[in-house]
């Protein structure tokens, strides 16, 4: 009898691309991916980081700035430069009132006649709190080791009149769109800024009583 012949099985020849199989092509792109991946995200964070300290620099640049640009002013025009910028101020927020009116006599919109009318009949407002402020920042650089007393009670009141302003200029936004959830929280806004007031004046106290019990503790 004659012998069956074993019958090899051909392995499928494996096609290369380049040198390299399909597999390895897959392999190779996904660990190209997967550094792309790293890079981007390294990239993304190295930038982020710049960012971070290029704003932290500009704030304190800023603040630099306008501390010098401050004491300038006032060491030029001692006692009389709150005065003088107050009206530099109002100066420049009555152009800025022209200016609307101008524009509103060609477009001719309620809502710019409305925002006009609210800063020139409130102007003497902007002027009053620009003296005040003024002569609270010169009297600051006068006396910084006590200003710290007084200061939670001028920065309240500063924030309290930012908040007055755009809580105003809301209620105009809700009277010009017969909105009746944004009158109604403007108006909320408006009769609670006493409330605010003397909410912020606690916090700031709290601050900065905090602050020093922890610069002393800090020294000891």
């Amino acid at each position: 009898m004659a012998k069956k012949r074993k019958t090899q099985k051909r392995r499928p020849s494996v096609k290369r691309y380049a040198g390299k199989t399909e597999r390895e092509w897959r392999d190779s792109g996904a660990e190209f991916g997967k550094g792309i991946d790293k890079g981007s995200k390294s990239f993304s964070e190295g930038m982020k980081r710049w960012g971070e300290d290029f704003g932290r620099h500009m704030e304190e640049h800023g603040r630099k700035w306008e501390t010098v640009h401050r004491k300038w002013w006032y060491e030029r025009f001692g006692f009389m430069g709150p005065l003088l910028g107050s009206i530099v101020n109002i100066i420049f927020l009555s152009i800025g009132i022209c200016i609307l009116n101008f524009i509103n006599s060609f477009v001719l919109n309620v809502f710019i006649s409305m925002l006009s009318s609210f800063f020139f009949t409130k102007i003497y407002w902007f002027f009053l709190a620009s003296l005040f402020f003024g002569y609270c920042n010169y009297l600051s650089m006068r006396h910084p080791k006590g200003w710290w007393l007084v200061s939670p009670v001028v920065n309240s009141l500063n924030i309290v009149f930012v908040i007055w302003i755009l809580a105003s200029i809301f209620n105009l936004i809700g009277t010009f769109t017969s909105s009746i959830a944004i009158t109604s929280f403007s108006n909320f806004v408006l009769v609670s800024l006493l409330a605010l007031l003397s909410i912020f004046i606690v916090i700031g106290y709290v601050f900065e009583i905090v602050k020093k019990i922890f610069y002393l503790g800090h020294r000891r």
